[in-house]
């Protein structure tokens, strides 16, 4: 390998290992805010590091010694563990510690889906009136439909 493939190689091994663990510790920092409704810049953050790892990882496998394969995947263990624990710990965020969280699809987690008081029920189940009848905003005992 040429030395100036050989430096490229090494400086897109580099970053591929420091925006790994980047995103992973921008994601270690959501453990420490409470939930919120909007994504906030962290998930950006983490967005922008994940885009920046796949072009250094294009680059790191252009230039690499494939005559030595088991070398080049070796080297890609940091990256690549620090990777799958930023996308754990992202999933963990999202399904487990925020169970309100609504994915892209717009479907909120199962655990987030509004239950019946038990007010609600106690009081529903010894009503026997017609005013007892959920029909609209306006009275139900004037008649509302």
């Amino acid at each position: 390998m040429e030395p100036k493939a050989r430096q490229i190689h090494e400086l897109s091994w580099w970053m591929a290992t420091f925006l790994s663990c980047l995103a992973f510790l921008t994601v270690l920092t959501g453990y420490t805010q409470p939930p919120r409704q909007d994504e906030g810049a962290g998930a950006h953050i983490f967005q922008l590091t994940i885009v920046a790892l796949a072009g250094a990882l294009v680059v790191f496998a252009a230039t690499a010694d494939w005559s030595h394969p088991l070398r080049v995947v070796k080297r890609l263990l940091i990256p690549a563990i620090a990777t799958v624990l930023a996308f754990a710990a992202v999933w963990y965020l999202e399904h487990v510690r925020d169970p309100n969280y609504v994915g892209r699809l717009g479907v909120p987690h199962p655990k987030a889906i509004a239950k019946p008081s038990f007010a609600a029920v106690t009081v529903r189940s010894i009503s026997s009136s017609e005013c007892a009848v959920e029909t609209t905003s306006a009275s139900n005992c004037d008649g509302g439909t």
